[in-house]
């Protein structure tokens, strides 16, 4: 009796041990598979941004076992983050394409609009409105007509049921594909645009998921490398950074003062709102710094003198062919 207890107990205290040696087999699979085509692939995948990126995306994941190695466990942020791209893209390409399309032409409308078309949010509201075009809800709210009240009219709604189940699921399915489209920008495509664009897409990755985030996008694991990447612009880096705890604002300072000293933000419309950004930073934290910054752009000169309590100098004449000039590459 007293063989059959211990027996029992040694099972139970081992009982997973088999549990772990399949999981085990299943990632040195996933890296013996992917010692071949299929790492390349993904390789490349993580590698490649902008055209040459656009160009091969979707004859690199076609490639058998490209999927199954990206799924496998891992530590790395973007091939997680590439997983879950490829996933999307895989099974609903034409949102993916219709994305590519909607951005194409929004660069198109922004030209044409200078400089109204660069305005702050007009690019986050744009893909936020994209990202929600499916159909989520079953009702909708209706009019159906209006009440005299002593505070004016007031519009009066029913709601109506508009849409079924079969709908919802695939507006829902639709619309996480949109916003994993809009991902796939902020990492592979970002640099194709202006500053300013690459500010607004950052306001649309928080739009998307600084507070409710189904998606699992970890939004501040990639502010932070985007703030604390020296190659990109400054204003760029500093949009990130308001979003980040103080903790984690590595050289914020120094980011401030090359957005005020910087020829690149001079457009009013498009940098009035992180000029502002560093001017507050400035006045806060080093406030001598800030009354040695002299600006040839008189609007950030404007901006500065009056945090520092002087004079507005005198506006300079214009120039009978200056004007604004936005930088929307294709």
């Amino acid at each position: 009796m007293r063989d059959e207890r211990l027996y029992s107990k040694l099972i139970m205290k081992n009982r997973y041990i088999p549990i772990l040696c399949l999981q085990l087999f299943l990632v040195i699979v996933s890296v013996e598979a992917a010692s071949y085509p299929e790492k390349d692939a993904v390789d490349q995948l993580l590698r490649l941004t902008g055209k040459a990126y656009r160009e091969r995306v979707d004859s690199l994941i076609a490639i058998p076992g490209v999927r199954f190695v990206l799924k496998a466990p891992s530590a790395s942020l973007h091939v997680n983050l590439l997983s879950t791209i490829v996933e999307q893209r895989s099974s609903h390409r034409n949102v993916f394409n219709e994305y590519s399309e909607y951005v194409r032409s929004m660069r198109q409308n922004m030209k044409s609009q200078q400089p109204i078309g660069a305005r702050p949010g007009f690019i986050a509201g744009s893909l936020v409105a994209f990202a929600r075009r499916g159909v989520e809800s079953l009702d909708i709210e209706e009019h159906v007509g209006w009440e005299k009240t002593p505070y004016g009219m007031v519009q009066q709604t029913q709601t109506v049921r508009k849409h079924t189940e079969e709908d919802v699921s695939n507006g829902r399915a639709r619309n996480k594909a949109a916003r994993i489209a809009i991902l796939e920008h902020f990492l592979k495509f970002a640099v194709e645009g202006s500053a300013y664009e690459q500010r607004e897409l950052v306001e649309t990755v928080v739009l998307l998921w600084g507070a409710k985030n189904d998606d699992g996008i970890p939004v501040e694991a990639l502010l932070e490398e985007l703030a604390q990447d020296e190659t990109r612009d400054p204003s760029v880096r500093a949009a990130a950074m308001a979003y980040l705890p103080v903790g984690k604002r590595k050289g914020e300072r120094e980011i401030m003062l090359m957005i005020l000293q910087s020829p690149e933000t001079k457009n009013e419309t498009e940098c009035n709102g992180v000029v502002r950004q560093a001017i507050d930073h400035l006045k806060q934290h080093d406030f001598q710094a800030l009354k040695g910054i002299r600006s040839d752009i008189y609007w950030k000169q404007v901006l500065i003198s009056e945090a520092l309590n002087l004079p507005v100098p005198p506006e300079p004449e214009a120039s009978p062919n200056s004007e604004a000039v936005i930088d929307i590459r294709e």
